[in-house]
């Protein structure tokens, strides 16, 4: 006998159905032509807004949220290959995805938000890089953004064809749970998980408006100009004037 339990909080599923829409966006606009490139930018922009409180979130938010409740931990991926894991929220193997994705995303946006390919696309912090230390950083940047992009598509890929394979030959489809947020479980791991997360909704909505601020912030930050020339500007050059000369 199993039982129906609510296990993705809102937060989380509005996360993961933004991120889904704004790698696509981002993908579309680098490798086809059917949308202006310039898409990449306000979808790497979105993407770091939605990083940023996933972050947050997972320090913060609701138990099954908490990067310290799902860490794949080397018992729990041995309990995982030998068919004998049972739990609520992401499998050991899912954590593994879910820690490699949101490691290659940050390294993603540090590179992005630097990177200038010197034709169309420049990432809001890349002119400041010229002007503190020189453009051969942000020209590297460029290099390691392109490489970790395609990284970030391969695990995507993966991704998709984990969620085949159970959907498939499981017969698990593991979509309609980011949809709605309910999981099947055994009652054993019903009561366990109610002690768990009896505590999820005290101040609730002060952490996610400080998720979500901070987030704001960290994006503003990186993306807006004007912030950013309110909290540095490039190094004063110092023009000396040509001595006079002597008669």
């Amino acid at each position: 006998m199993v039982k129906t339990i609510q296990v993705w909080d809102v937060p989380i599923r509005l996360f993961h159905w933004g991120l889904v829409v704004a790698i696509t966006v981002s993908v579309i606009s680098i490798k086809t032509n059917l949308i202006d490139n310039q898409w990449h930018l306000y979808s790497g922009m979105a993407i770091t807004a939605l990083l940023s409180f996933r972050l947050c979130w997972g320090m913060i938010g609701s138990h099954t949220a908490q990067f310290r409740q799902f860490w794949p931990r080397l018992s729990a991926l041995r309990a995982m290959l030998k068919h004998e894991w049972q739990g609520v929220g992401h499998s050991p193997t899912a954590a593994l995805s879910v820690f490699a994705l949101l490691g290659v995303l940050v390294w993603m946006i540090a590179t992005g938000v630097c990177a200038d390919d010197d034709i169309s696309l420049q990432g809001p912090l890349a002119h400041w890089l010229v002007d503190w230390v020189d453009a051969s950083v942000s020209d590297q940047a460029s290099a390691w953004h392109a490489f970790t992009f395609n990284v970030m598509i391969g695990l995507v890929s993966l991704h998709l064809a984990a969620i085949a394979y159970y959907a498939w030959v499981k017969r698990n489809n593991l979509v309609p749970a980011m949809l709605h947020g309910k999981q099947q479980v055994t009652p054993a791991l019903t009561d366990q998980y109610a002690q768990q997360t009896a505590h999820d909704h005290n101040h609730f909505y002060w952490r996610l408006s400080i998720s979500v601020v901070i987030a704001a912030v960290i994006t503003l930050v990186l993306f807006n100009t004007q912030v950013q020339s309110w909290l540095y500007a490039p190094p004063t050059v110092l023009v000396v004037p040509a001595s006079t000369q002597a008669w």
